[in-house]
C-alpha cells in the first residue's frame, strides 16, 4: 500500500496520550493515529450521509414542532395524555 506523509502540530497532552496507548498496546504511534484519523473519517462521513438522508426523509414525512413533542411527553405523565403529534410538511 502507498503511503504519504502528513504533518500536523498536537498540543502536547494529545501527543503524549498517543504515545501512551501506543505503548499500552504495542503499536507505533503512527499506527494510533493513522487508524484513528480513518475511524474519524469513517464517522464523520457516515453522519454526513444520516443526515442527508434525515432531511430528504423529513422533505418526504414531514417534520413534528419541538414544542409540540416537548408538549406531548410532559402530557405522557397526567391522566389524559395528548396524542401523538402529527408531522407536518
Amino acid at each position: 500500500m502507498a503511503t504519504r506523509t502528513f504533518t500536523a502540530t498536537v498540543s502536547s497532552d494529545v501527543a503524549e496520550r498517543i504515545e501512551d496507548y501506543a505503548r499500552f498496546t504495542e503499536q507505533s504511534a503512527s499506527n494510533v493515529v493513522e487508524l484513528a484519523i480513518d475511524r474519524w473519517v469513517a464517522w464523520e462521513k457516515e453522519k454526513a450521509r444520516l443526515s442527508l438522508e434525515a432531511a430528504e426523509r423529513a422533505e418526504l414525512v414531514g417534520t413534528v414542532d419541538d414544542a409540540e413533542v416537548a408538549a406531548w411527553i410532559e402530557s405522557l405523565d397526567t391522566e389524559t395524555p395528548s396524542p401523538l403529534p402529527k408531522a407536518r410538511k
